[in-house]
């Protein structure tokens, strides 16, 4: 028998947790800063929405905080998903870490750990 097909089947190979926190990005070929709040979090990438469309594999600079946790993020990540969200002007994406050193991946798994219930 046949099984269906699932388009939307999950990729994610990490953990994922709830993440509401302050972050700044830069598209790294641009000088513009922006800021919103992240969504969640897993250790391989990061998610949050914006007001502007940014394409998939664009490459960008982020600072997150890790929740009520003075630490402080710093990566590159690049986008592998966009979505514009319905009856808005906002988006939501999906970045990939590509450049993240190990004392910040310590700390995100650190703060995963610290939510997994």
């Amino acid at each position: 028998m046949l099984e269906p097909i699932n388009f939307f089947k999950e990729q994610r190979q990490s953990l994922r947790v709830s993440l509401y926190s302050p972050l700044r990005f830069q598209i790294k070929s641009s000088r513009k800063f922006g800021s919103t709040v992240s969504r969640d979090i897993s250790l391989g990438g990061i998610r949050f929405l914006t007001d502007n469309f940014v394409p998939v594999g664009t490459s960008m600079i982020l600072e997150v905080n890790l929740g009520d946790t003075p630490n402080i993020v710093n990566a590159i990540a690049d986008v592998v998903w966009t979505q514009k969200l319905p009856h808005t002007d906002r988006y939501q994406m999906g970045l990939r870490f590509s450049e993240i050193g190990e004392p910040y991946h310590q700390e995100i798994s650190d703060y995963i750990n610290s939510r997994r219930g």
